[in-house]
């Protein structure tokens, strides 16, 4: 099993996608692989994919999905398709620094955390997306444990066994998953860069809210449709 795998859910990440990849290379962490999941993305994203596994820079999955599974579907692909004991879970628009990515790991080994969360010192989001985020980790706190001072983030990492046996469906809510199987839970202050603009707009993060507020229907389950899954040699 590989130690740590970076899984990277891709919409509109063409611009920025090379760079990321190349920094995560520098990281040089022996034992750890890249999983780039296209969801369904309308720009070339899907093509820069491409040139990054046959670049062999580091070992490289793209999972290139059918149709578009929303965020937290995506990430769900990829960590069906990694094999790290850990997950790293970051944007595509370098918001994320990967260089931050091994804190998040060593915090985590160091205080037998399930699931860590990076925590941003500087929140550069709109008022309105900030406010979505507070009203979402208040839910989370009330209907799924979420320890007190932690706050959700894309930016995660967490041990691969938590999502042992997930079911796959059309629009998953990840944190829902792992805050139901996780018993300690841990946040780390990091920085967070300018990205590009954010894919979620009020429809869809009024959808991801009723997707962690409802009770999870297993008869609507759905297997991914994958295209095609390439991997580095």
């Amino acid at each position: 099993m590989t130690a740590l795998s970076f899984v990277v859910p891709v919409y509109n990440g063409a611009a920025t996608l090379e760079e990321l990849a190349a920094r995560i290379a520098a990281l040089g962490i022996e034992d750890s692989e890249l999983v780039l999941v296209n969801d369904a993305s309308p720009d070339h994203s899907a093509d820069v994919c491409e040139r990054i596994v046959e670049a062999d820079a580091l070992t490289t999955t793209f999972v290139d999905l059918e149709r578009n599974r929303g965020e937290h579907g995506a990430v769900l692909a990829g960590v069906m398709h990694s094999g790290g004991e850990w997950i790293v879970t970051l944007d595509d628009d370098l918001a994320n620094p990967p260089e931050e990515a091994p804190r998040l790991l060593s915090y985590a080994r160091s205080r037998d955390y399930d699931i860590v969360y990076g925590r941003p010192r500087r929140r550069r989001y709109a008022l309105w997306r900030r406010a979505g985020s507070r009203f979402a980790s208040l839910t989370a706190g009330a209907l799924l444990g979420k320890p007190p001072g932690v706050s959700l983030s894309t930016f995660r990492c967490f041990k691969r066994s938590l999502l042992h046996g997930a079911t796959p469906r059309a629009h998953p809510y990840l944190d829902r998953a792992l805050l139901e199987r996780a018993t300690r839970v841990g946040s780390l202050s990091v920085e967070q860069h300018e990205g590009t603009e954010s894919n979620y707009t009020l429809p869809k993060l009024a959808s991801l809210w009723a997707t962690m507020v409802l009770p999870a229907r297993r008869s609507g389950a759905q297997p991914f449709h994958v295209r095609r899954v390439l991997r580095s040699r």
